[in-house]
């Protein structure tokens, strides 16, 4: 509504010898939005007037309804009016595209000029969120964004950018269509591309580069504006200042919002969109597009391409592992090995007393301190022999135990892999791309689609939250996730679910039996058992706040 009635046109004013004007809806700060009548075709249309704040004024008291250009702001009118046209010329262009509001008519009038469109019967975004709850789940906002950016991509296309992206600048009809509006701060970037840019700008929704009127603006100058209207449709909050981000504060990732549930490869596309460098944002709508409403089998595609080059990396880090603690064991064997030769060599230098009577016959001190020394030293050398044989005992035993732990890795290995290659790959359950940290290492293991897995990742545990199943909560906690079934010797079903955090991998075992009811019977971190299983899983419920 009109803030100052003063200012608008008196309702009933007949614009362009048809156009009776309703009532005022909306003001900004250059121009006034009514509601009017096309009397030729009765039905209602949306006019814009263009009338700047500061620089003209309408003497309504006096009856008058032309715009007065304030003395010494003639220039900037002109300019501003000109931008006006623009516009006009800009809408007319996208005439019937679905997304964007229609102008069905232009004209000059009451010393100003006049836009007619489509009159939209509905609300702005901004307006429809504080009726929702102040913000929507994933599938609604990507719902609203889907033809948005399917038209803005046209609209670039004509060499053109909005500039001006929020949700006060986004319209929802009572029949569900979203239109993108207000095209005042549009320019042609194509060819405007050396010349300076009007700063226009929301605070929170701007990229760095609209601060300047040097600036460089391109299509990633859109992709932030709608980066940042996603995240304030995701999280409730407005995107912090991009200045203030320069200067080092930092953007709460939309995960970490309170009660927010969003899959990890949408919050990376709205945060990479969200880059205060704007090389490091998505360079057009299609790229943001592609990732956004990527296919469930191109994600799984992806993540099983990561997964096996994961798995090539682990492997070669495992054998350089084990090829460096076999170096080093040899080497050790083979040092002990040498110690061990010499004494025997000393032993054999030895020379045995074979007469005993000689030697006690012997006056001389000397001589039998002689003998004695020589069976002295040859006491210390047996006592050296002894020691270098229990090393040479220890030393087999370690490396038998290595071999036999790395015999069994091997058998470990091959069985899992047997296992993998026998099981389809078939997942249902979405598996979140994590971007920002590299490849998965939950390497070549692929998810199967049975009844058994749909039991766990559907049910809830007795005694914790019934609000969130299973799978929900290990989609929303893990980085990345993968189940399994899996059936013993005995008939015995289990569900094993593997997750990774922080680059941990916990796996979870689920023994399901016939009435669809299941225990949780392990919980491991890197192969580890959690002694606390149901700490562990309480924890769990405390972080994500359920």
């Amino acid at each position: 509504m009109i803030k100052n009635a003063n200012r608008a046109l008196p309702v009933g004013s007949m614009l362009n010898k048809k156009y009776v004007i309703a009532q005022g809806i909306g003001e900004g700060g250059f121009g006034i939005t009514y509601v009017a009548r096309d009397s030729l075709l009765d039905t209602r249309v949306a006019i814009k007037e263009y009338y700047p704040m500061g620089m003209a004024f309408r003497n309504v008291d006096r009856g008058s309804v032309n715009i007065e250009i304030i003395p010494g702001m003639e220039e900037q009118f002109e300019l501003g009016l000109q931008r006006y046209v623009n516009e006009a010329k800009i809408l007319s262009e996208l005439f019937n595209l679905p997304g964007i509001v229609c102008v069905k008519d232009f004209f000059y009038e009451n010393g100003t000029a006049y836009i007619v469109m489509e009159y939209i019967d509905g609300i702005s975004l901004k307006e429809y969120l504080k009726q929702n709850g102040d913000r929507l789940s994933t599938p609604q906002t990507l719902a609203v964004m889907d033809c948005i950016l399917s038209s803005l991509s046209i609209v670039h296309k004509h060499g053109l950018l909005h500039r001006d992206i929020s949700p006060d600048n986004i319209m929802i009809s009572r029949d569900g269509d979203v239109k993108l509006i207000d095209f005042g701060a549009a320019r042609n970037f194509e060819q405007n591309m050396e010349q300076s840019m009007t700063v226009m700008l929301k605070h929170g929704y701007a990229p760095i580069e609209q601060y300047s009127r040097n600036g460089q603006q391109d299509k990633y100058t859109d992709v932030y504006s709608i980066c940042a209207t996603m995240y304030r449709m995701l999280t409730g909050t407005v995107p912090d200042d991009a200045v203030d981000r320069l200067n080092g504060k930092n953007l709460l990732p939309i995960r970490k919002h309170k009660k927010v549930r969003v899959p990890r490869y949408i919050q990376n596309a709205i945060l990479k969109g969200l880059s205060v460098s704007a090389k490091e944002r998505q360079q057009s709508v299609e790229e943001l597009y592609a990732e956004l409403y990527i296919s469930k089998e191109e994600r799984r595609r992806r993540q099983i391409s990561r997964m096996k080059n994961a798995l090539i990396l682990g492997l070669v880090s495992i054998c350089m592992v084990v090829c460096v603690t076999a170096t080093i064991v040899i080497m050790k064997y083979r040092s002990t090995n040498a110690e061990k030769e010499e004494g025997y060599a000393a032993l054999e230098n030895i020379e045995p007393v074979e007469n005993i009577e000689s030697v006690e016959n012997i006056e001389s001190v000397e001589n039998v301190g002689t003998v004695k020394d020589v069976e002295s030293k040859e006491k210390d050398r047996f006592k050296k022999f002894s020691s270098n044989k229990q090393k040479e005992t220890e030393i087999d035993s370690e490396i038998e135990n290595t071999a036999s732990e790395q015999n069994h890795s091997d058998e470990s290995a091959g069985d899992r892999n047997q296992e993998e290659t026998e099981q389809e790959a078939d997942q249902e359950e979405e598996t979140e791309i994590q971007q920002e940290q590299g490849d998965s290492p939950l390497a070549n293991i692929e998810s199967q689609n049975t009844y058994a897995v749909s039991v766990v990742s559907h049910g809830v545990l007795d005694s914790y939250s019934q609000e969130y199943t299973l799978g929900e909560i290990f989609e929303s906690y893990y980085e990345d996730g993968v189940w399994q079934e899996q059936t013993d010797s005995y008939g015995n079903t289990y569900v094993n679910y593997i997750g990774l955090k922080d680059e941990d991998i916990y796996a979870f075992r689920f023994q399901v039996y016939e009435d669809d009811t299941f225990v949780v019977s392990d919980i491991a971190k890197n192969g580890e058992n959690i002694a606390d299983a149901n700490g562990y899983i309480e924890s769990i419920f405390e972080q994500l706040d359920i």
